[in-house]
């Protein structure tokens, strides 16, 4: 058997607030869907370019899925919340319940935001690099090999010329001694 404990005026405090968020005429959806737009816009992100991270995350999403969670006015599934939460670099509470912070925690989550959209900048910058040296390092692969091949062919061809100097060698040394037997 396992003892019960009360739940601490904070725990009850938090769990009302999250019951009223939850009985506003709007529901959750539309909460998370406007603070969604707006961390969206302050990104300055397109509801396409949300809807591509969600594909890149594996989710079969696409402007429209994008534009109707902001609406809330689809189903949003849990997977899907921390998956939009993640894209930002926020949690889920955050998503819901940002209307509820101080200004100081506001302005800490902006800066948290920016400098986590930095990062992301920086990050898509240096795929696109690697995806860039990745090609180039292909590129010069097939041109050592079309060295090495063009090494090969002229070495073959300077034998071949070779051994056909000599057979012009030799038969102008045999045509030199006919002449001489001639005279």
């Amino acid at each position: 058997m396992t003892d019960k404990r009360e739940p601490t005026q904070e725990e009850r405090d938090a769990a009302a607030e999250i019951a009223a968020t939850l009985r506003t005429p709007d529901g959750p959806e539309r909460l998370f869907g406007t603070q969604l737009r707006a961390l969206r816009e302050r990104w300055g992100y397109s509801q396409e370019e949300l809807a591509r991270a969600m594909r890149k995350a594996g989710f079969k999403w696409q402007q429209t899925t994008t534009a109707k969670t902001e609406a809330g006015s689809r189903p949003l599934r849990l997977n899907e919340a921390f998956a939009l939460a993640g894209c930002f670099g926020v949690t889920v509470d955050d998503l819901l319940f940002a209307g509820n912070l101080d200004d100081e925690a506001k302005e800490s989550l902006a800066s948290f935001q920016l400098a986590n959209s930095l990062l992301g900048a920086t990050m898509v910058r240096f795929d696109a690099l690697l995806a860039h040296r990745e090609a180039v390092d292909v590129e010069l692969e097939g041109l050592r090999r079309l060295v090495l091949d063009l090494k090969g062919e002229h070495e073959q061809s300077s034998v071949e010329a070779q051994a056909h100097l000599r057979r012009l060698i030799a038969d102008n040394d045999q045509e030199i001694a006919r002449l001489r037997g001639a005279e």
